[in-house]
């Protein structure tokens, strides 16, 4: 599992698609739910 979790966050597309999942819901980041 871990070397699965590795390969993944190595993968140049898996890491477009986190940075548009980021992106997208950065304005949630206002909402002050912060520290859950």
């Amino acid at each position: 599992m871990k070397a699965q979790l590795a390969a993944m966050a190595s993968d140049p597309h898996i890491q477009s698609e986190i940075a548009a999942i980021n992106e997208e819901f950065a304005v949630t980041e206002m909402d002050g739910f912060k520290n859950l």
